[in-house]
């Protein structure tokens, strides 16, 4: 099995969110919160593996809840938002266009998805073990929030589904149900050979399946490629769907590219954060020509 954990004795075969040590864990950007609860100003933890902080934006949170006394929750209007959904009045008064967020537009479920398209790892199963770790966390803490979380992968791999999977295509954890069987998942999904190019982000099944009250959070190892990701941003505006990317890698500190992918995602309204792999995950011991 290609799944390596360091735990300072022996290698563990299995990837599960203790993978993450809790030092490292603060570069999961995407703040999992409970149903109805509300980032308070000055309290985000959209902490990026750079040590920035972007801008606070209560549309970045899932899920959102409509506040007694006052009007529905806003943020900055994004291409492809409903034109009925614009504070208009907010506009007329030279506030730039919000869109209005009301409750029945509240996320209901998180929706994990994992890359495994094997190039988009750069054929390094270290990056995609690394991808399926914080994938695991992320599911953890939703769940612990006491959220619904669904798992979904970008291609089925032969002999690696799941008698668990439902119609959708995914694994869906109810709320407080047992996350064990998607656990057990992660720790044995494989990746699956193919041209990224025609790999699409966003599965079938969730692009068509899911109604837009489901926040996507996307872990790949894949940020190079424009075209696939040009067409993740143009399938989620379609469905009505807010994705949220982790690119997985070992460079901390953004290249210009890496900055100028972040900006061109940013202005197709998606949010890109870099993780990089947990120390605990090691690559397979090199072996010495001629045996031990």
């Amino acid at each position: 099995m290609h799944k390596t954990i360091d735990t300072g004795s022996s290698a563990a075969l299995a990837v599960w969110p203790a993978a993450v040590a809790e030092e490292e864990q603060e570069h999961l950007a995407f703040e999992v919160m409970a149903p109805g609860m509300r980032a308070q100003s000055g309290t985000q933890r959209f902490v990026s593996a750079q040590g920035g902080t972007p801008e606070g934006d209560a549309g970045m949170y899932l899920p959102f809840q409509r506040q007694p006394g006052i009007g529905p929750e806003s943020r900055t209007y994004r291409a492809g938002d409903p034109m009925r959904a614009v504070d208009w009045k907010s506009a007329a008064k030279g506030r730039g266009l919000q869109t209005k967020l009301y409750p029945q537009e509240e996320p209901a479920e998180t929706v994990i998805v994992l890359d495994t398209a094997a190039e988009a790892y750069d054929g390094s199963w270290r990056l995609f073990d690394a991808a399926a770790a914080w994938a695991s966390l992320a599911a953890e803490q939703a769940a612990a929030k006491g959220g619904a979380v669904r798992l979904m992968v970008t291609q089925q791999a032969a002999g690696s589904s799941s008698p668990n999977m439902d119609a959708a295509g995914g694994m869906l954890v109810k709320p407080s149900g047992d996350i064990a069987p998607l656990m057990d998942f992660l720790a044995e999904v494989s990746w699956t050979a193919g041209n990224p190019q025609t790999a699409k982000l966003l599965p079938d099944r969730l692009e068509h399946g899911l109604h837009n009250r489901s926040g996507v959070l996307l872990f790949t190892g894949d940020w190079r490629n424009g075209e696939r990701l040009e067409q993740l941003a143009g399938s989620a505006s379609a469905a009505g769907i807010t994705v949220k990317i982790a690119a997985i890698g070992d460079q901390l500190i953004p290249s210009y590219a890496m900055r100028e992918r972040q900006r061109m995602l940013e202005k197709l309204g998606l949010m890109l954060v870099w993780l990089p792999v947990p120390a605990a995950i090691a690559p397979l011991p090199q072996q010495p020509e001629g045996g031990v």
